[in-house]
């Protein structure tokens, strides 16, 4: 099933609201005595929306890449790792729609060759000749 179609003006569809509620679930606030949940402000959130916006066509990310430059204590820093700890842990690959419309993030097509989709850099394919993959164990080509 593709997009729904936006609500309202501007609206695109994004994996960025699966991303601040895997957030919100399982990583905690830096820097306190118990344990708080990670909480984003509107502003981070927005940029989060905006990382994980989905092109409605191709189905594929918008953005493959983002600076983030805001003043000193603002947070970069906690939300950069809790986007790190996003990346490598959370469904953050468009994997398609539900039935409402909605992107769905998945962890990725695996490579059938390799058992996942770690490839190493032809540049640097000489050096990594005939050893394992970090990921998987799988030896490189």
């Amino acid at each position: 099933m593709p997009w729904r179609g936006p609500r309202y003006e501007g609206e695109l569809p994004t994996l960025g609201h699966q991303v601040i509620n895997w957030m919100h679930a399982y990583l905690a606030a830096p820097d306190r005595a118990e344990y708080e949940p990670f909480r984003l402000t509107r502003e981070q959130a927005q940029f989060v929306l905006n990382l994980y916006a989905v092109d409605p066509v191709t189905g594929r990310r918008r953005y493959r890449r983002a600076v983030l430059s805001r003043p000193k204590g603002w947070g970069k820093s906690p939300l950069l790792a809790a986007l790190t700890c996003a990346e490598a842990l959370a469904d953050v690959v468009p994997d398609g729609w539900d039935s409402s419309g909605e992107p769905v993030g998945g962890r990725g097509r695996r490579s059938a060759r390799r058992g996942c989709s770690w490839r190493p850099c032809p540049r640097i394919r000489r050096r990594t000749r005939g050893r394992r993959c970090w990921r998987c164990s799988a030896r490189a080509r």
